[in-house]
C-alpha cells in the first residue's frame, strides 16, 4: 500500500464515526464502496489504485469512507476466533460417520420398501387369499330362520330386585346376651 494511506489510516474518526453504527457518509455512491473494498482487499487494477489515490489526497468524504473502512477490517481481523472442542480429524471423523449412518439409513428404507413389494407380490400369487376390502352378503328371508326381537319398553329378561333393607329410622335390632 501506499505509505501516505498508511500513515494515515492512524487519524482518528470523529466521534460520530468511531461508534459501532456508522452513518452513511453523503456524496459517496455505492460504486466508491466497491472500489475501496477491492483497493484495501489488494485486488484494484493499477488504474484503480491510482483513481483511489488521487481521490484520497482531494476528496475528503471518501476519505472518511476509506477510515472507516479500514477501521471495520480491523475491528474484524481482531475478533476472536472460537475454538474447537474437537480436532480437525474428530471432527472429519464425526462427518463421515454421519454419511456412513445417512446411507445406511436410506439402505434400510429401500430395502424396506422391496420387502414390502416382494410380499405383496407373494401373497397375490397365493390362490384363495384375498386381502382386499369385502362388502357383508345379504341373504334373503329364509323360512327356516330365526327374527331377533327387541324390546325398547320391557325387558327380555326380569331382573331380580335386591332385598328389602331396615328402614333408617328404626335402632338396629339389638343381639342376645349369652346366660
Amino acid at each position: 500500500m501506499n505509505p501516505k494511506i498508511e500513515a494515515q489510516k492512524d487519524d482518528k474518526l470523529p466521534p460520530s464515526q468511531g461508534s459501532g453504527n456508522p452513518t452513511p457518509i453523503v456524496g459517496v455512491g455505492k460504486e466508491d464502496y466497491g472500489l475501496l473494498s477491492a483497493y484495501i482487499d489488494g485486488e484494484a487494477t493499477p488504474e484503480e489504485r491510482k483513481q483511489v489515490n488521487q481521490r484520497l489526497d482531494n476528496d475528503r468524504e471518501f476519505k472518511k469512507l476509506y477510515l472507516q473502512m479500514m477501521q471495520v477490517r480491523q475491528k474484524f481481523q481482531a475478533m476472536p476466533v472460537p475454538t474447537s472442542e474437537a480436532s480437525v480429524g474428530e471432527t472429519v471423523q464425526r462427518f463421515f460417520w454421519l454419511l456412513d449412518r445417512r446411507r445406511l439409513r436410506a439402505l434400510s428404507v429401500g430395502g424396506s420398501a422391496i420387502a414390502a413389494v416382494f410380499l405383496a407380490a407373494i401373497v397375490g400369487i397365493v390362490p384363495g387369499t384375498s386381502f382386499a376390502p369385502q362388502l357383508a352378503k345379504t341373504l334373503g328371508h329364509q323360512d327356516g330362520s330365526e327374527e331377533l326381537a327387541i324390546a325398547l319398553n320391557r325387558p327380555i329378561v326380569m331382573i331380580p330386585k335386591a332385598a328389602i333393607s331396615a328402614p333408617v329410622d328404626t335402632p338396629p335390632p339389638a343381639k342376645a346376651q349369652p346366660n
